[in-house]
């Protein structure tokens, strides 16, 4: 506040706007950011900052216009965050032709940078219909045989429907790119669970429990996997034990809850936990305040 007092200049208000937005306050970032553009309408951060706090607001046809204009004045302070958010707002309003065109743009402008928007741009090209230029572009950043290209490649079947070609590609294709056989047979559970076919995911998630060691800082994921299997498949005490195994410490009394609005995703995994566990009024406590926390 006393930086937005003392100053005039686009960046004391974008600034303050960018404190709110961590607050999750986006009407008052908002108003910051207005008037950030009013201190410099020409400031391409100012109109993509206000942007992205109307998307978050559903104010989109605002979000639009705002963005449109960070786009026009990019040139004064190029960078991808730009295009970025006029990409996030046209996906918003389901207009995926354009968002597509702006995260190509950002492709050609930014080559250093493709590694962040490969998947964006994947998915983009999938929603249209246009798996093969998504392993076209998967071709020009990475090598065939590499970690990197085969998740893109997987990844790009799975958003198409091809779910014969990402088991193929699984089955054949990770263990020459260095995938080991706990992070095969986790992908392919992950497979069938997409698939409905719940039954098989838990033989894989079985087989990729017992190559995981225990002791490894993946074996807590693999196990919360299982869990989410057999919490579906209606076996309670099955999802309950997976979670105990986790989060031993959990167990031991020293459960700690996650500190609220800086860690959502975490209090959204601690609910999950909860549940699993059959401690229903505590996962009703976090489900109720990550509602009024959106």
């Amino acid at each position: 506040r006393q930086m937005t007092l003392s100053g005039g200049s686009a960046w004391y208000w974008i600034e303050s706007g960018l404190f709110y937005m961590a607050l999750h306050d986006y009407a008052q970032a908002a108003a910051n950011f207005e008037e950030a553009v009013a201190s410099d309408p020409r400031d391409p951060f100012a109109h993509s900052n206000l942007a992205r706090a109307y998307r978050l607001l559903d104010r989109t046809q605002e979000a639009l216009s705002e963005a449109k204009m960070a786009v026009k004045y990019r040139e004064r302070n190029p960078a991808p965050w730009h295009g970025e958010v006029l990409t996030d707002v046209l996906r918003q309003r389901h207009e995926y032709g354009p968002a597509l065109e702006a995260c190509l743009e950002n492709w050609k402008r930014f080559p250093k940078q493709r590694a962040g928007f490969l998947y964006p741009l994947i998915e983009l090209y999938c929603i249209e219909g246009k798996w093969e230029q998504a392993m076209e572009k998967i071709g020009e950043l990475y090598p065939e045989k590499s970690k990197e290209y085969v998740s893109a490649a997987v990844r790009t079947y799975c958003l198409s429907g091809f779910w014969k070609q990402a088991a193929r590609y699984v089955r054949f294709c990770y263990p020459g790119a260095g995938f080991g056989l706990a992070e095969l047979h986790s992908r392919m559970a992950k497979l069938y669970w997409h698939q409905g076919k719940l039954r098989n995911a838990v033989a894989c998630m079985k087989s990729a429990l017992r190559y995981q060691p225990a002791d490894s800082p993946a074996y807590a994921e693999y196990c919360m996997q299982a869990a989410d299997i057999w919490f579906y498949l209606g076996k309670k005490e099955k999802a309950a034990a997976m979670v105990r195994k986790a989060y031993p410490k959990e167990e031991s009394g020293k459960r700690e809850k996650p500190a609220g609005l800086q860690d959502l995703r975490q209090l959204y995994e601690y609910g999950t936990r909860c549940l699993y566990r059959g401690e229903l009024s505590e996962a009703l406590a976090v489900a109720e305040y990550m509602e009024t926390n959106p």
